[in-house]
């Protein structure tokens, strides 16, 4: 997972006001997978920018859901609700 973090440090060096990550095709995530959105997700607030989430397929939901993720995260159906 040390490599998919070093990848989004560096994708993210120049992140836009609004950062939107999709996970409709997304089937599965465990904790390293919400470990990194959690992440992600203080990293944008911490520079003043948000974070959006694209709502993934049911298990994917079910993770966040049981872990208040849901709560914390900024979780949208459909991007063009931004």
């Amino acid at each position: 997972m040390s490599e998919v973090n070093a990848r989004f440090d560096e994708a993210l060096e120049d992140t836009p006001d609004l950062l939107v990550l999709d996970l409709r095709e997304v089937t599965f995530l465990d904790s390293s997978g919400l470990r990194m959105l959690l992440r992600l997700d203080e990293r944008q607030r911490s520079a003043g920018k948000k974070l959006a989430v694209v709502r993934g397929g049911r298990r994917v939901a079910r993770v966040l859901e049981l872990t208040g993720a849901d709560e914390r995260l900024t979780i949208v159906d459909d991007p063009a609700q931004l």
